[in-house]
């Protein structure tokens, strides 16, 4: 048993909400799939509208990290 554990982006929030926060901010960061090839053929504005864009198809399948701001109510 160690400190690694994998969540989804609506299991991180409910660990979150379930302890007693509230959660101000949730996101993921990541890049686009094959991100060496896609480097070579788009520009870095086109990269992060890309990402964006497929973020808000699915957050959990295209994020790499969970980024969240909780706060105690």
């Amino acid at each position: 048993y160690t400190h690694f554990r994998w969540y989804t982006v609506r299991s991180a929030k409910q660990l979150m909400q379930d302890n007693g926060y509230e959660i101000v901010y949730a996101d993921v960061a990541g890049e686009l799939p094959f991100g060496r090839v896609s480097k070579r053929i788009f520009s870095s504005k086109v990269e992060k509208f890309l990402f964006r864009m497929l973020k808000s198809v699915s957050k959990g399948l295209f994020g790499s990290q969970l980024l969240m701001v909780v706060k105690l109510p």
